[in-house]
Order: C-alpha cells, then sequence, then structure tokens
C-alpha cells in the first residue's frame, strides 16, 4: 500500500486561515465601488470621502492609495485609467470576486502562505513605482 506523501505527493507548504467578516467587508467594498462605479454613481476621477491617513500625515501616497478610484474606473469600463490609478485594481476585482465566491459556498477561506507573500511583494512593488511617480 502506497503511503499518504507517495498518493498526495509532498506538502506545499503552509495555509493561512483568512478570517470571514473582514474579508467579506473588503470583498463587498471592492465590488461594490465597481459596480457603482459602472451605475456612473461614483466618479473614478474624483478624491474619496475621506483623505489617505499617510498622506495626510508625510505628504506621500500609501500602498492603495488610488486603488477604490481604479475599481471604479474598471467599473465604468475604463480599464486604462483603472490601471493608470492603481495597477493593482484590476487584479483587485478578480481576487475580491473570487474570495467572495469561496464565501458564498461556507467554507472557510485558506490562502497558501507562498500567495500572500506574491501579493505582499506586488503591492510593495507598486507602492514603490508610486513613489518614484510621485517624486517626479
Amino acid at each position: 500500500m502506497k503511503s499518504a506523501a507517495a498518493v498526495h505527493g509532498p506538502p506545499t507548504g503552509s495555509a493561512v486561515a483568512l478570517p470571514t467578516w473582514p474579508l467579506l467587508g473588503v470583498c463587498a467594498g471592492a465590488l461594490g465601488a465597481a459596480a457603482l462605479g459602472g451605475a456612473g454613481v461614483l466618479d473614478a476621477t474624483a478624491q474619496g470621502p475621506w483623505p489617505c491617513a499617510l498622506r495626510a500625515v508625510t505628504g506621500l501616497p500609501c500602498p492603495l492609495c488610488g486603488l477604490t478610484r481604479s475599481v471604479t474606473a474598471a467599473g465604468g469600463g475604463d480599464l486604462a485609467a483603472s490601471f493608470e490609478r492603481h495597477p493593482l485594481g484590476l487584479p483587485a476585482l478578480a481576487l475580491a470576486a473570487a474570495l467572495l465566491a469561496a464565501l458564498a459556498r461556507g467554507r472557510p477561506v485558506r490562502m497558501p502562505s507562498a500567495a500572500l507573500g506574491i501579493l505582499a511583494a506586488a503591492v510593495m512593488l507598486t507602492w514603490t513605482l508610486q513613489l518614484v511617480r510621485y517624486a517626479a
């Protein structure tokens, strides 16, 4: 009889359970902003209803500055403006939809640690690009 490792292969790493309620709020917020942008209720060119705390204190954009306007522009069909406002806007919408679908199945959502690392690296890379663009 084969061992479990031989049948299923070696362990692929740990996964992190994502908290349900905060995840639900973030996903609903992202998809809601896109829907409101598509309906013309939110203007993707306007500043948001509250200022970024990091920008207010330091004058520098935070890693997520522009993300709400990005998903709003995507919802309105302006993909170029979405990418310009924040390069992770479209991937954030896709991730939000996938996570919301997983939550709808009623099971805990687990994300591989490596995927979280890649996500963190993508956010840091786009933040670096925002800081370079801001300084120019």
